[in-house]
Parts: C-alpha cells; structure tokens; sequence
C-alpha cells in the first residue's frame, strides 16, 4: 500500500488548497499586523515625546489662555442648499430659534433651477435679518465647492457693505 497521489484523491486535494490558502491568509494578516504595529509605535513615541519635550516648554492652548476679543465680529455660517425644500425651512427656523444673539449671519446657497427650495428660504428669510439666500447663476446641481464659493462671495459682499 503506498501513497496515491494527490490526483488521485479530490479530499485530498481540497484539503492542500485549504492548506494554503490558510497559509496565505495568516502570512497577509501577519503583513498588515505588523504594519499597523509600526504605526501605533511611531504615534505612541511621538505623543510621548511631545509630552515630555514640546509641552514642558510652552503650556496647552486652550480657550481658557486666549485673551478675549474687544470686538470679536461675526459668525458666518454656510449651508449650502439642493433640493432642500422640505426641511431647509424647519431647520434654519430652529437654527435662529436657538442662537439667540445676532452676531451671526447664515447664508444659505440655492440654485435657479430649484424654484421649491429658494422659496421656502425666502419664506423665512424675509422675517430675519440673520438669514441671506444667496442663488447660483449656475443651475444645479453643482459642486459643493462651488456653493459654498458662491456664500463665501455673499459673505465678502456683506462685509465690504459694512453689514456683516
């Protein structure tokens, strides 16, 4: 009785690829182990130097250390807006519900082609001053980037207006 070749038996033949296919798996996990190792290592020596070197010289920052602003200016707060028409209404309603003071401006992007949400931010921002809807002349949607360049925009014109 000798040995039959792997051929010979298809368990046989399973159970080698399963073999190796452990085998793989465990040598690539070991790989990103060791991978991962190396990098919480690098951030445990850097953190730990910090502490004992960079920190021991100069304090924290913290908000408690920051002298207070004699005029401090507003807050501008960008939402930019597609299809919103729903929610956007409720939403910037509580927004200026909550936020008591006025030394905030929200501005609020929306595009020509969508007439349901520029009308429920109209809606609410003719009873507040705080709000500003500000409208693409590009139909949406457009990019995020370019909605919120467009309330960087609204917000530059405000303060060269002197409102802001």
């Amino acid at each position: 009785m000798g040995v039959k070749p792997l051929g010979d038996n298809p368990v046989a033949l399973l159970a080698a690829l399963h073999h190796e296919i452990l085998l793989f798996a465990a040598v690539g996990l070991a790989i990103g182990g060791i991978d991962d190792l190396i990098v919480d290592l690098l951030f445990l020596a850097r953190k730990a130097w910090r502490d004992a070197a960079v920190y021991t010289r100069f304090p924290r920052m913290t908000t408690a250390f920051l002298p207070v602003s004699s005029d401090p200016g507003r807050i501008a707060v960008f939402v930019p807006a597609w299809q919103e028409a729903e929610v956007i209404a409720p939403m910037l309603r509580h927004a200026l519900s909550r936020w008591g003071h006025d030394r905030y401006r929200i501005f609020v992007g929306a595009y020509p082609n969508d007439p349901a949400t520029i009308d429920a931010i109209a809606s609410v921002a003719q009873d507040d001053p705080r709000l500003v809807l500000a409208v693409n002349s590009c139909p949406g949607p457009t990019t995020k980037a370019d909605c919120l360049n467009l309330l960087w925009r609204a917000m530059i014109a405000q303060e060269d207006a002197g409102i802001m």
